[in-house]
Order: structure tokens, then sequence, then C-alpha cells
């Protein structure tokens, strides 16, 4: 039933504010699911009975609402490349200020900080960080290798 309903918010003709809301704050909803999730077995468990939920029903469960966390990663991604863009304009020939690698920095310490909440999230946040840390280090070898603009 939360599968479904999620799968309907998801769609792009059906989705609008909802879709939207659910996309920027996937960190939210992710770390509520596994709360949830968690709360489940616990209470179940204190009960003296066998948990209502195994962990392996989780996986399926953060599957349900994929279609958020690709959007929210993507986002975070698209982010990320302005912020490594911003530091190196002109196509990388130019020397980023100090200011701009500490935006650089403060951005992906921000990118995994808002995903920490939920574990799942940050571990793929942290592959997202290290995709803009390989374009920050491209930009910076191409600097390297053709020399700061005169």
């Amino acid at each position: 039933m939360l599968a479904d309903a999620l799968a309907a918010a998801a769609k792009p003709a059906k989705g609008g504010f909802v879709r939207e809301a659910l996309s920027a704050g996937y960190p939210k909803l992710a770390a509520a699911l596994e709360a949830a999730f968690s709360r489940l077995q616990q209470d179940t468990r204190v009960r003296g009975v066998a948990p209502a939920v195994g962990p392996e029903q989780l996986p399926p469960l953060l599957a349900a609402a994929a279609p958020f966390r690709d959007a929210y990663l993507a986002a975070a991604l698209g982010r990320l490349q302005d912020v490594v863009g911003a530091a190196y304009p002109g196509g990388g020939r130019a020397l980023p200020s100090p200011a701009d690698v500490q935006k650089c920095i403060a951005a992906m310490h921000g990118e995994l900080k808002g995903a920490g909440a939920s574990a799942a999230l940050a571990g793929q946040a942290a592959g997202v960080v290290g995709k803009a840390l390989q374009q920050l280090a491209q930009r910076a070898e191409y600097m390297a290798a053709a020399g700061p603009a005169v």
C-alpha cells in the first residue's frame, strides 16, 4: 500500500508538489522510513513475539521510495557540479581562490551532513561527493597540465 502511494506520487503527471517535496526532503523521508521500520521491529520484540518485520524487508521498503532518492541524489550532484564549476571558471585555466575551495569543501560537507540521518542514504551521498571530487581533480589536473591563464 505504501509502495503504491509512493509510486503514484513519483509519476510526473500526478505527483506535482508532493513529488517535489518528497524528492527535496528525501533525507527526512528515508530517516522516517528507517526509524519506523526499526521501531516496528523493536516494539514487537519487546512484547515477546517474533518481530513483525525482518531485516531483509528494509531494502524493499526503501526501494519503494527510490524515485525520490534518485531525484535527490541527481539534484545533489548538480549542486556540487555547480560549485566545482564556479571554482574553475573558464574551462579550469584559472586558479581557484581559497574561498572557492572552501565553498567546494563546505558544499560537500553539507551534502554528507544532510544525508547523515539515513545510513543507506549516507553511503549513496558519499558516492555523489566522490563524483564531485573526481570532477574537481580532473579540473585541477587540466589546469596543472595547461598552466594558468595569463
